[in-house]
């Protein structure tokens, strides 16, 4: 029964950003609440060996840093549930570590999957047009109200109604573009690297195809979203990764085969939309054809004036109706410069984590999996400079999928240790 909950758990993470979703909150603090329960028994062993002085650390500037919002926006008019969000995020991270954990690689690999196979339902049913596809996830949301501005004039579409006859981009199961980018890229990148590294070991080469394949489907709905902040990142990895292996030449051969024919393929079949999406990929900033462009490099001038405003604590006078796309310079305006020493010193620390085991070597598959923190870390940071979502800002799916990979570095460097200590006393 436990496992089935951890399973469940990671699968509802997957799928759905809780604080965009404002439908799902209570599902979210719910499983939390259930993990905790059925883990009391063990909470010294949580304690005192699975939460080390590092991730004890990690959450401690987590906890600095979200009690540093909520004292600064109770002496202010703008307070609401988001930086209240924060606090319960930092006990789903101490959670989610556990899940991580308790996790057998090989359900997580299952799990990824299916998430992505469960994505993609919606980004084909998005693609052909059918109304549930992109009314499912809109009838989740809190307040449809929240939400009267985008970045650009098809804020209807982009949110609530059909955005792929518009301008080809698809959103999955959020309500928001760019947080399904950053799910569907880290997700995908994940399952793709794990099959190609092999970290875990399939019964047959035909279960190993069919994963590699829904990897595939997660990198292809990637694509249609259009993120440009996610689909770089990835590219990058994606092409780093493929220079490693044997035959890279090869390789690259392949890559560009496959490239080649979805380039065709898209633009035969969705005639209509022509290159307009192809066009945001590669619109330079600046650019009267990228709206985008120009409304983030206002919100970049205008943080200027609003940190110039108030530099120390934040809140000063941000006029413009977008926020700024940047996560620095939107924790710099929100919170001021403390408060972006706070954040920046929470991340320093995961960092610290991640660097800290690249220079071991365990064994292989904890060498994956190290690696493969350093991918969700970089396409999600990479992505920060060009928006807001990120960890402990106005998203949960970050800072919770990085505490399952944590997790299951834990796991394995527990089961290192403990047929090192056998070895040792035989």
């Amino acid at each position: 029964m436990k496992y089935l909950v951890y399973v469940v758990s990671i699968f509802i993470l997957l799928c759905f950003d809780f604080v965009w979703l404002g439908g799902i909150i209570p599902i979210w603090i719910f499983l939390t609440g259930v993990i905790i329960l059925i883990n009391l028994n063990q909470i010294n062993y949580v304690l005192t060996k699975i939460l080390s002085k590092e991730i004890k650390k990690i959450i401690f500037y987590f906890f600095v840093y979200t009690i540093y919002i909520l004292v600064i926006k109770l002496f202010s008019d703008s307070f609401d549930f988001e930086y209240a969000v924060g606090m319960i995020s930092i006990v789903s991270f101490i959670t989610f570590i556990l899940v991580g954990y308790k996790l057998n690689t090989k359900d997580l690999i299952l799990v990824v999957g299916f998430s992505i196979l469960f994505h993609g339902l919606f980004v084909i049913g998005q693609v052909l047009g059918y109304s549930w596809a992109w009314d499912f996830v809109s009838s989740l949301m809190s307040s449809k109200e929240s939400i009267s501005k985008g970045t650009t004039d098809l804020v209807n579409e982009r949110y609530y109604d059909n955005a792929f006859s518009a301008y080809g981009r698809v959103k999955g199961t959020n309500v928001h573009i760019h947080v399904f980018s950053s799910i569907i890229g880290s997700l995908a990148m994940f399952l793709f690297l794990a099959v190609k590294e092999k970290l875990i070991v399939f019964k047959s080469r035909l279960k190993e195809l069919i994963t590699f394949l829904i990897s595939l489907i997660g990198l292809m709905s990637l694509f249609l979203t259009f993120t440009r902040s996610i689909i770089i990142p990835s590219l990058l990895i994606f092409l780093y990764n493929i220079l490693k292996f044997k035959n890279s030449f090869k390789n690259i051969i392949i890559l560009f085969f496959i490239g080649s024919l979805v380039f065709i393929s898209y633009n035969y079949f969705f005639e209509s939309i022509e290159f307009r999406a192809f066009n945001r990929l590669f619109t330079s900033f600046g650019d009267d054809v990228s709206n985008a462009d120009q409304v983030r490099l206002m919100t970049y001038k205008t943080s200027f004036d609003a940190i110039s405003d108030s530099p120390f604590f934040g809140g000063g006078r941000y006029n413009y109706d977008v926020p700024p796309h940047n996560i620095i310079l939107n924790i710099a305006v929100k919170f001021g410069i403390l408060g972006l020493i706070f954040y920046l010193i929470a991340i320093w620390n995961l960092f610290k984590f991640y660097f800290k085991r690249r220079s071991m070597f365990l064994n292989k598959k904890h060498k994956i999996l190290v690696s493969l923190l350093g991918i969700v870390f970089f396409i999600n940071l990479f992505n920060a400079m060009f928006h807001t979502n990120t960890y402990l800002n106005k998203s949960t799916y970050q800072l919770l999928f990085t505490a399952v990979i944590i997790g299951q570095i834990l796991r394995e460097e527990q089961i290192i240790k403990y047929f090192f200590d056998k070895r040792k006393t035989m």
